[in-house]
């Protein structure tokens, strides 16, 4: 009977421990999801992604046909970890053998030479050149002989100009005029010349006058260009430079001329030619700025300017403007 008691008493001790034990592990559970929210938050907030120390591993196992990247292309910690978890991995970008294509980047903007400030002295030369410069003219007048214009259908290596020459011009005097007095009162005027017309249509001259003196030379060289008007005809634009006469001390003179002529055969060319007095250039010297460049004196624009007309009898031209000579020439062709 006492060991049924005792036994009784045991079993009661017992049922009384494991209903005290299920309290507490229900209690310890409630403490437990209290407690892990707030620890999962403070460990959202110090640690952003569970897997960052397997991305920072010193030997991470490499993605398949993994390629070098650059620092600014290698995937996030974000991206790495799905592939570290054996997730299907993110298309990680394979560099081109050909670079693509960039964009051109627009060009710095340069100032032009409207926006470049220029030097006082740059606008001070400048307003030295007269504005009519691109109209000036050597010569104005009207005659009854015209200057053949160009035929741009004729090229200049087919024509039969083309080839080196010597031969002689005489001075054309007014009627009445005395050979003695020809050229405003000095003799009648006559050289011997040696001409080359060059297949791209350069013109290039010299005479007898360059070996004499004043007022008819020394002169240099005469260059030019010449330009068909036919298939047998031509005309010619040169100027050379020569010393003034009267003599002037720094100052530069010139003649510029011009041919109207024809081939008559192989070997022969005949024609007129017009020779017109330039103006005396000044030569000083000057000191220039870095950006500034020398400005052609008014007196000299002319040199580079050709005459508007052609005459062929003195006695139709007596203006200042008209040329101081008119000469018929004959050259023959130099034949090896």
């Amino acid at each position: 009977m006492a060991t049924i008691v005792y036994g009784r008493r045991m079993g009661l001790v017992a049922a009384v421990g494991v209903l005290t034990a299920l309290l507490g592990a229900e209690a310890a559970a409630q403490d437990v999801r209290q407690v892990r929210p707030r620890q999962q938050e403070q460990e959202s907030v110090t640690q952003p992604s569970p897997f960052l120390e397997l991305v920072l591993l010193p030997d991470p196992v490499p993605f398949p046909l993994r390629v070098p990247v650059s620092a600014s292309q290698s995937p996030r910690p974000e991206q790495a970890a799905p592939a570290e978890m054996g997730q299907p991995p993110l298309p990680v970008p394979v560099a081109d053998p050909v670079p693509p294509p960039q964009q051109a980047r627009p060009a710095p903007k340069s100032q032009t030479a409207e926006q470049t400030p220029r030097s006082e002295r740059t606008r001070l030369v400048e307003r030295t050149v007269p504005p009519e410069e691109a109209t000036l003219q050597v010569t104005s007048f009207d005659t009854a002989d015209a200057f053949p214009p160009p035929n741009p259908s004729i090229s200049t290596k087919d024509h039969p100009a083309v080839g080196a020459w010597f031969g002689q011009a005489i001075q054309i005097c007014p009627a009445g005029v005395a050979p003695s007095a020809c050229n405003q009162g000095t003799p009648a005027y006559t050289l011997f010349m040696t001409p080359t017309l060059f297949s791209d249509g350069l013109f290039v001259a010299d005479d007898t006058a360059a070996l004499g003196g004043p007022p008819d030379g020394p002169h240099t060289t005469a260059f030019g260009s010449w330009v068909p008007t036919s298939p047998t005809e031509f005309t010619a634009d040169y100027l050379f430079m020569t010393i003034p006469y009267p003599y002037v001390a720094n100052a530069l003179a010139g003649l510029r001329a011009r041919w109207v002529a024809k081939v008559i055969d192989a070997n022969t060319i005949v024609g007129w030619v017009n020779g017109y007095l330039m103006p005396k250039v000044p030569i000083t010297w000057r000191p220039l700025l870095e950006d500034e460049y020398p400005t052609i004196p008014a007196e000299g624009l002319v040199f580079a300017t050709s005459p508007n007309g052609f005459v062929k009898d003195p006695a139709t031209c007596r203006t200042p403007g008209c040329p101081v000579l008119v000469l018929k020439f004959t050259v023959k062709r130099i034949i090896r």
